[in-house]
């Protein structure tokens, strides 16, 4: 008996074994393969996510003979779930070839099974195709100023990471101000980069190469600590009227703090100011009211109690001098040749320039901004005013002192007597001695 395993032509020779001239050859004998008892696939070792390649299956018997009378419907599957495979195939003389798209990276396999017989390729090495989209990641919020990291990664049309991808990113922002990375190559196909916007609100950053473009989900800045203080205040004011001072704290990217909880104390050029007491301010900002009383050129500073450095001052304020108001004399009567000294109360007398009584200079002794001594000049008899001249402007007392040229008698010194007494109570009414 004689056991034939190779499908084909074959024959079988006898030869003896001493002499080997002495042999025989049979016929042709036809010899067909045995039944499929399992299949071979052949597949590339390497393939392009999204590029189709060819696959061939092939039925064999237990002696490896293609089993060409095979009539099985074959299923394909694979490792790769976003592949394109072959429908339910069969098999022309036990082989096929089949066309199959992988477009997941990375080791893939494939399987033909007939529900009996299944057979996997060995692994198919899928590497990414051309980038076709960014993705950016970035933090949900960030802190004006401070850095904090972006990735940046290139896919290509099935979302496999473009490992490949050589071109250069060029990156903008909604926040004129921050500070970006600049022209950047991918490493891979991915990169973290450093970025810090600066002005506080919804942000986004762009990553683009000229042709694939990609911008950030918003980033939500806050302002950073306060750095300083700013101070809005009129250009001018009147000496003794009150003006409104605005007050806004800034972080050091000039953002508006919100949550600043400190407290601000107030100082001024103006040494007679009246400042507002120590304050806080309600969402970063606050209005106050101040009095400057010095004529010229005035400033407002505003300065966190705790922290000095925290501090902000404002612009030059004109502040011119009040007009001035005569309120009362201490005496309203003297002698035609002068030299009586007589206190002019009122508003406004600070800096006075000139003091007439009937158009004749009075001499100054002395001035502050409630009161101003004065000698009287000679003059002829009779009421005269008594005009004040200041920075601020010029009051008149009209008839408000008269000169006489007699002795003056008993009645005369009760007069004074009486003027003086009246001068005291206005005096004393006015906050005075």
């Amino acid at each position: 008996n004689a056991t034939l395993l190779t499908a084909g032509s074959q024959t079988i020779t006898a030869t003896d074994t001493v002499s080997s001239s002495i042999a025989g050859t049979s016929n042709a004998i036809a010899v067909s393969a045995g039944a499929a008892s399992h299949f071979t696939i052949s597949t590339p070792a390497a393939a392009t996510a999204g590029a189709p390649f060819t696959i061939t299956v092939t039925a064999l018997d237990a002696f490896n003979n293609v089993a060409m009378s095979y009539d099985g419907i074959i299923h394909f599957t694979s490792s790769d779930g976003a592949a394109t495979l072959p429908p339910n195939s069969s098999l022309t003389n036990g082989t096929g070839s089949f066309s199959a798209t992988l477009r997941t990276a990375g080791s893939q396999t494939i399987t033909a099974n007939d529900g009996s017989i299944s057979v996997t390729s060995n692994p198919i090495a899928v590497g990414a195709a051309a980038a076709t989209h960014f993705t950016i990641a970035t933090p949900a919020s960030a802190n004006a100023g401070a850095a904090f990291s972006i990735t940046v990664t290139a896919f290509d049309g099935f979302n496999n990471v473009a490992s490949s991808y050589g071109g250069t990113i060029h990156f903008t922002s909604s926040d004129g101000t921050a500070t970006l990375p600049g022209n950047s190559t991918l490493t891979g196909g991915s990169g973290s980069f450093s970025a810090t916007l600066r002005t506080a609100g919804s942000q986004t950053i762009t990553a683009s190469d000229g042709s694939i473009s990609i911008t950030s989900n918003p980033i939500a800045v806050a302002a950073a600590a306060a750095a300083h203080f700013t101070i809005a205040a009129p250009p001018s004011a009147v000496a003794g009227a009150p003006v409104s001072v605005s007050v806004t704290a800034f972080d050091s990217s000039n953002n508006i703090v919100t949550n600043y909880g400190g407290t601000i104390h107030f100082t001024s050029s103006d040494a007679l100011a009246l400042l507002p007491a120590d304050a806080m301010l309600a969402n970063g900002t606050g209005t106050f009211n101040a009095t400057l009383n010095t004529a010229g050129s005035q400033t407002i500073t505003a300065t966190d109690s705790g922290n000095a450095a925290i501090s902000g001052t404002s612009g030059a304020i004109a502040v011119a001098a009040a007009a001035p108001a005569i309120a009362t004399l201490s005496l309203t009567t003297g002698l035609t040749t002068g030299g009586l000294s007589v206190t002019i109360t009122g508003t406004s007398l600070a800096g006075a320039t000139l003091v007439t009584f009937g158009g004749v200079a009075a001499t100054i002794v002395s001035s502050n901004a409630t009161s101003i001594v004065v000698t009287t000049p000679a003059h002829a008899a009779g009421a005269v005013d008594v005009v004040v001249v200041t920075p601020g402007g010029t009051a008149t007392a009209a008839s408000a002192f008269t000169f006489v040229a007699q002795i003056p008698t008993l009645s005369f010194w009760m007069l004074i007597l009486l003027g003086l007494t009246l001068a005291t109570i206005a005096t004393v009414r006015m906050g005075g001695l």
